[in-house]
């Protein structure tokens, strides 16, 4: 029989910050603290709960610049994470 996962994702480009879960049929969110910490805090969190990293990709927003405009950030990046667990 094959291995059912359940997957969850993380987004750090959203604010508040919200982890997705999918089990095959369903979805939930779930918000949790800001900044670096409560993200690294999150992520320990659904280690203990058997967890498993996946991958870890980068996601990139550009945008130009209106005429006459200075942007200080034209581009900028976050991490995505990923995980998966056996479903029960």
């Amino acid at each position: 029989m094959m291995q059912k996962w359940e997957y969850c994702h993380i987004d750090t480009f959203r604010s508040p910050k919200v982890a997705r879960f999918v089990d095959g049929t369903s979805v939930r969110e779930e918000t949790f603290g800001a900044g670096i910490e409560g993200t690294m805090e999150y992520i320990a969190g659904l280690g203990q709960q058997g967890w498993e990293m996946v991958g870890i990709e980068v996601r990139v927003e550009s945008r130009l610049a209106e005429p006459g405009e200075l942007d200080p950030t034209p581009v900028r990046s976050q991490p995505v994470y990923w995980f998966k667990r056996p479903r029960e």
